[in-house]
């Protein structure tokens, strides 16, 4: 589908581009500079970020991508907006008799303000992605949630979610990268299923134990004597799931504290459960192990590496 909405743009940015080359010639854009240079190079950017934006906005929807409610709306119609204006401009730009006779402002003033808009947001998209990657994904992550829209989103899903249908979705939030409101909230939340203990053994055992643990290296259970062979087994699934992680990662998406949450929440699980005759070091070994998974045909020294190794030396 992405491929698809890539293509319609190109299909969309071509027309847009002969259209535009043939209001030219008839003197169509003149009124943007008597310089054809930065007459040219004006309409090239304002028409080439507004197709990009509403590339990217179309994108964006047929993705997981989730961000501020207005935010949201603004993308949903960004690609409506500007087709009707690129397209009603063009019509009228490309017809001397028809231009002449509508005042210039219903065309001038669209077109220059949905073009000022669409780059004002591609250079805001590209600040936030150099900012994302100078303070890492995990900051990035937490400032993102620690926003009042989005804390409130957050809080007011948990409390409207049937826990028996969004057990899994609900217990995400219960993990280290959410504000101390949300996780309680959520782990609250966790605790009015009727079978939860089992519901979180269950992921423990599974191939992405990640959010189990993470709820349990922050919060109580009712029966803690339920569960040390779980999170060994839990530890040892994240193990797995940080090499099939790796795998799957690209270049563009590396970070240095990529799994240092998931790793957090490991050893702080392991340590609230260590006295109960379970022996944790073979998995966090195990743990350890993972992340020397070559990352681009080398391996890679994770910001978490330390800590884990410290913990591997003090119970070893």
């Amino acid at each position: 589908m992405l491929i698809f909405v890539l293509l319609i743009h190109l299909l969309f940015l071509g027309l847009v581009f002969f259209t535009a080359l043939s209001i030219g010639r008839h003197g169509g854009f003149d009124w943007i500079s008597q310089k054809s240079f930065l007459r040219i190079g004006l309409v090239g950017i304002g028409l080439l970020s507004m197709v990009i934006v509403s590339a990217i906005s179309v994108m964006v929807r047929f993705t997981d991508t989730s961000g501020p409610a207005m935010l949201e709306s603004l993308i949903k119609i960004a690609p409506t907006i500007i087709f009707i204006v690129v397209i009603g401009a063009g019509f009228i730009l490309n017809n001397e008799m028809l231009r002449s006779s509508i005042p210039i402002v219903l065309y001038k003033i669209p077109l220059a303000l949905v073009s000022f808009l669409c780059l004002a947001g591609l250079a805001y998209g590209g600040i936030s992605a150099a900012a994302t990657g100078s303070v890492g994904l995990e900051d990035s992550t937490r400032q993102y949630e620690n926003a009042p829209s989005i804390k409130a989103s957050r809080i007011s899903e948990i409390e409207e979610a049937d826990i028996n249908e969004n057990f899994t979705r609900i217990l995400g939030f219960t993990g280290g990268l959410y504000p101390i409101d949300v996780r309680e909230k959520a782990a609250a939340k966790i605790k009015t299923h009727s079978d939860y203990q089992n519901e979180l053994i269950k992921l423990l055992k599974s191939d992405n134990p990640i959010d189990a643990l993470g709820f349990l290296s922050l919060s109580e259970v009712d029966d803690k004597t339920l569960f040390p062979e779980a999170v060994n087994t839990g530890i040892l699934n994240t193990a797995a799931w940080i090499r099939h992680s790796i795998q799957g990662t690209s270049p563009s998406e590396f970070y240095t504290d990529r799994y240092s949450v998931e790793v957090a929440s490991a050893l702080k699980t392991a340590d609230k459960y260590e006295e109960m005759g379970i022996d944790f070091l073979p998995a966090v070994k195990e743990l350890r192990d993972a992340l020397d998974e070559p990352f681009g045909g080398k391996k890679v020294n994770y910001d978490c590496s330390p800590g884990l190794e410290e913990w591997i030396k003090n119970h070893s």
